[in-house]
């Protein structure tokens, strides 16, 4: 049997894991991830932000995902010792952080940004790699379902 450590405590995991990123570094395939394995929890409440915690190996496997807050309509606190917690417990090479906007639209604070920011600067100080902090909204006309703050030249 495997087991995962998931919010600190051991859960069996699926020994064959159907749900990888084909590519750690593609925001979209981020997004499917967190659709697939993270907002289909039947305790996920889409009407509040959820900051998600995805670590990765060095060969950008996945190794575990951990729910580190759950917010309210606009917002979810966070600290960074609570975000490299799961990555260091872990052992993962780097992680991905993901949140939801409750409102659909992907596009990220200030808040947002500061947070960014600070996740930044203290994974190099720990020598952990930030792979992407993504934003899932929803699907619209004119613009993609997430943003990235890859993609958008902010890590």
């Amino acid at each position: 049997m495997k087991f995962v450590v998931r919010d600190f405590r051991p859960q069996l995991a699926d020994p064959k894991p159907s749900l990888a990123f084909q590519d750690g570094t593609d925001p979209k395939c981020i997004f499917e991830y967190y659709q697939q394995a993270i907002a289909s929890e039947p305790d996920y409440e889409p009407e509040k932000e959820h900051l998600v915690i995805i670590c990765v190996t060095a060969r950008m496997r996945i190794c575990g995902w951990n729910m580190v807050s759950v917010g309210t309509l606009t917002e979810a606190l966070v600290h960074p010792r609570e975000v490299f917690r799961p990555v260091i417990v872990r052992g993962a090479y780097g992680f991905v952080v993901c949140h939801n906007h409750p409102t659909g639209d992907p596009s990220p604070s200030q808040a947002d940004m500061k947070q960014t920011r600070r996740l930044s600067e203290g994974a190099e100080i720990l020598r952990l790699k930030l792979i992407d902090h993504v934003i899932i909204g929803t699907r619209a006309p004119g613009r993609e379902p997430y943003y990235s703050f890859r993609e958008g030249g902010l890590i």
